[in-house]
C-alpha cells in the first residue's frame, strides 16, 4: 500500500485506490500490469506497461522485504 525505494530518494509511493478524494495529479500509466490479480480489468485507457518495459525494468532491482 505504501513504499519507498533507494531508486526514487525521497519519494513515499502509496497506492491510489487508498485515497477516496481527488489528488493533485491524474494517473498517468500502470506499471508492472503483467503482474496483476488473473481477474483485474483496468479499461481506463491508460498505458499498461509490463515488468519486462524498459521504463519500469529497472524498479525490479528493488529488493523485496522479508
Amino acid at each position: 500500500m505504501f513504499f519507498t525505494s533507494d531508486l526514487t530518494p525521497g519519494e513515499m509511493h502509496v497506492a491510489r485506490a487508498l485515497i477516496s478524494g481527488e489528488i493533485d495529479r491524474a494517473p498517468q500509466a500502470h506499471a508492472f500490469h503483467d503482474q496483476r490479480a488473473h481477474w483485474v480489468d483496468i479499461p481506463d485507457g491508460l498505458a499498461h506497461y509490463d515488468s519486462t518495459e524498459p521504463k519500469v525494468e529497472r524498479y525490479k532491482a528493488t529488493k523485496a522485504l522479508d
